[in-house]
């Protein structure tokens, strides 16, 4: 039976394999009670939070080959990705500004209030998600993991 190129026969297994937008989305979300995992066999991202009522079992779960944690926080490194806006900051007095807000206690905050105060919401938003995308990348990479790469 002819089939067309692109087709998929109802018989055959269709793999759906995770897309870098869904692990990019995945890092956002990143804090430090959260804990993101790819199940190999499904191709799905599971979750758990040090808040979730989890036994022990549970927790022994995720501790085989099957999943893979993703990056954490401290993997991920938000001040390096804030310092790297700043710099990218074409008007040197802004520049300025972020990179002497970041320097002190309470880096993050002065951060984003800055960036509020100048507008550059949407910048930094599109900064970081591009950045976090290219960590996302180099994950799937690094454990060999097919991934999708649509927007």
């Amino acid at each position: 039976m002819y089939a067309p190129a692109g087709f998929i026969s109802a018989h055959r297994h269709l793999r759906v394999m995770v897309t870098l937008k869904e692990i990019t989305e995945t890092l956002e979300m990143v804090n430090d009670d959260s804990h993101y995992f790819y199940d190999a066999e499904t191709d799905k991202i599971e979750y758990y939070s040090d808040h979730d009522d989890l036994d022990e079992e549970d927790h022994e779960r995720f501790e085989n080959d099957r999943y893979i944690p993703l990056p954490n926080q401290f993997d991920l490194d938000g001040y390096e990705i804030m310092k790297d806006f700043c710099r990218s900051v074409d008007d040197q007095g802004k520049r300025d500004v972020l990179l002497t807000a970041i320097a002190g206690r309470g880096a993050f905050r002065a951060f984003r209030d800055f960036v509020r105060t100048f507008g550059m919401e949407e910048e930094w938003y599109a900064f970081r998600f591009a950045e976090l995308r290219k960590v996302a990348k180099y994950w799937c990479d690094k454990h060999k993991i097919e991934y999708s790469d649509t927007k």
